[in-house]
């Protein structure tokens, strides 16, 4: 995922699956945990770098996951 712009934002996660799941930024923050069939939202401030994102449920990123997260500046 690349952000052009440094800045807050909104991250909303609908679950279309059959388990639940999140939306992990490492050192930034997380949405809640998603029941299936439902959307969280969290806010989250983004400055210039790379992050690590992942669904920190179970094992879920350990099956795979996972992302960088490319903030431009």
């Amino acid at each position: 995922l690349v952000v052009e712009k440094a800045g807050t934002y909104t991250i909303s996660l609908r679950n279309d699956g059959t388990v639940p799941h999140n939306f992990t930024i490492k050192g930034i923050g997380k949405t809640p945990d998603v029941e299936p069939g439902e959307t969280a939202t969290t806010e989250v401030t983004l400055k210039t770098g790379n992050y690590e994102y992942f669904c920190s449920i179970g094992d879920h990123a350990e099956q795979g996951m996972t992302g960088t997260l490319n903030v431009l500046g």
